[in-house]
């Protein structure tokens, strides 16, 4: 079989950035012998973070080709028209993306320390002096209004001739004073308050319509017994601003709070409560059926049941669960099934594949699944790819991060790309890991290159301040459907290094923008 490929140079300058590419777009035809690849070539001129990525029409990442970090040189990746599935993608319009050192938003707050949280919402001034913030129903008294960095004053009316503003709470819109002064294409940036009132938001995952479901108060740290004290919680059901949907906990459905959670594509609902099986719930909260064993202990000649199960995920295509225990053992089950009818595969200590239990203060690994692949943190901080091989009923290892000291009786390396108490996973579908590195607070990225990974970046803040994006102790993460945002649990409890933990009183949800300092995009026609 011939392949033609088209060659394609994306230099990355240190002033500036430089496209060297004819300006027609690439086009490709996947599975055809002729134009059924494109090798793809550019150049770094100074060492970056860089992501390439294919976008569809919407701008959302449906692939990563190639992601690290890159030293000064030439690059290049082969792409096959498909997505990470093997499947051809559809005729149309697509572009290939280049994305140069990731730089987040913080974008929405909600949740902290128990109290009010808010929403920043940005506009550029048009000459319209009326906003409106697409909520209905909130607190005058929250809005605070920033025009170009100034804020404005709070104001009945406009009696008063200056930089103030009023506000319709009812309506949620916020009106300017038209002799205030604004410079043409000045930003304007708008804040209120939303209703979500987060003791320790400890699990989080996003629905396919857009909305999150957060799992709140697992425990509060009690300083007295210095230890955390387990209490009954719930599943709140929030809109991508943070407004309450829905709130399952409150109205008696769930006997408890989840120690994980993960939706499939229909909304079901998938609960880990404290007496470790995995309760499946409709779109409406009810309680459709359990797998894994209802805590029932392993057995000779039984499948593993669901004790000690500190997470789950999912695999959305082909509705496997990965159960991880506390007690060395990941089980797959078919997620369709209840009890131990869904039994599929097991990885157990015996198999050398696994680490020692982890301490009360991790519980447990975190785990996410995309088709026959789990990404899964472990107690010797470190992150896991494992593969699943229904012939064999095994879980085997792919590759890892580096392992460090799981005893706790030296120091852990901050270096970037190594964990220190990782906790959250999410695999976004196209090549790209996040995982929440709580104790160094910040988010990890990696690239899965399949046999061997990739570290892409951090975000977040550097140390205690937890300055940039305000994270102290992320522990669980939510992609968006889209996956242009990061939702990120943080429940505030700073850890460190063989000190006892602190609240430091932040417990909080935050959504935060995914995007780049520079980018680049090329257009891709799939014919």
């Amino acid at each position: 079989m011939f392949f033609s490929f088209a060659i394609v140079f994306f230099a990355i300058a240190a002033f500036g950035q430089t496209v060297d590419i004819n300006k027609k777009p690439l086009t490709i035809a996947p599975g055809a012998e002729v134009g059924s690849k494109i090798r793809l070539k550019w150049n770094v001129m100074k060492e970056a973070s860089v992501v390439i990525q294919v976008a569809d029409k919407n701008g959302t990442a449906i692939r990563t080709l190639d992601a690290g970090r890159m030293q000064p040189g030439e690059y290049s990746v082969v792409f096959d028209g498909k997505d990470l599935l093997g499947r051809n993608l559809t005729p149309g319009q697509y572009t290939v993306r280049v994305g140069i050192n990731p730089k987040p938003e913080a974008d929405t707050e909600f949740g902290i320390g128990g109290m009010l949280g808010k929403v920043f919402k940005k506009f550029k001034f048009e000459k319209e002096r009326a906003f409106n913030l697409g909520v209905k129903g909130i607190d005058p008294k929250t809005v605070r209004v920033f025009v170009d960095g100034e804020e404005w004053d709070r104001e009945e009316d406009f009696s008063i001739a200056g930089d103030n503003f009023i506000v319709d709470g009812t309506n949620g819109i916020v009106k300017l004073n038209p002799q205030g002064l604004i410079q043409d294409k000045a930003e304007v940036e708008i804040s209120y308050a939303v209703g979500l009132p987060l003791e320790n938001p400890w699990a989080l995952a996003a629905a396919p319509d857009g909305n999150l479901f957060i799992s709140d108060n697992l425990f509060r740290y009690d300083a007295a017994m210095k230890k955390p004290k387990p209490r009954a919680g719930l599943i709140y059901k929030v809109s991508p601003t943070g407004r309450i949907v829905d709130d399952f906990g409150s109205r008696g459905i769930l006997e408890s709070t989840s120690l994980d959670l993960a939706i499939d594509g229909s909304g079901n609902i998938y609960t880990v409560p404290p007496d470790h099986y995995v309760a499946v719930l409709d779109p409406k909260g009810v309680k459709r059926m359990g797998i894994a064993g209802y805590n029932s202990p392993h057995k000779e000649g039984q499948p593993y049941g669901g004790y000690w199960v500190t997470s789950i995920a999912l695999d959305r295509q082909n509705m496997r669960i990965l159960l991880v225990n506390i007690n060395e053992t990941n089980v797959i089950y078919d997620a369709t099934k209840p009890g131990f009818e869904g039994y599929i595969a097991v990885q157990t200590p015996k198999e050398g594949y696994l680490l020692p239990p982890v301490y009360w203060q991790y519980w447990g690994p975190c785990a996410d699944a995309f088709n026959d692949d789990f990404y899964q943190t472990v107690s010797n901080h470190a992150l896991v790819k494992f593969h699943l091989d229904i012939a064999a009923k095994k879980v085997s290892p792919v590759w890892n991060t580096p392992y460090q000291d799981p005893t706790g009786q030296t120091e852990i390396s901050s270096a970037p790309g190594t964990l220190w108490h990782g906790m959250g996973v999410r695999a976004d579908g196209t090549g790209l890991i996040y995982v929440a590195n709580r104790n160094n607070h910040r988010i990890e990225i990696f690239f899965d290159a399949g046999i061997s990974y990739k570290y892409v970046a951090n975000i977040g803040s550097k140390g205690e301040d937890a300055k940039q994006c305000q994270m102290m102790a992320p522990h669980a993460l939510a992609l968006s459907p889209d996956k242009k945002a990061l939702y990120v649990a943080d429940d505030g409890i700073f850890i460190k290094h063989g000190k006892e933990p602190v609240n430091k009183g932040l417990a909080r949800v935050t959504k935060v923008k995914l995007g780049f300092e520079e980018t680049i995009e090329v257009p891709l026609v799939v014919k």
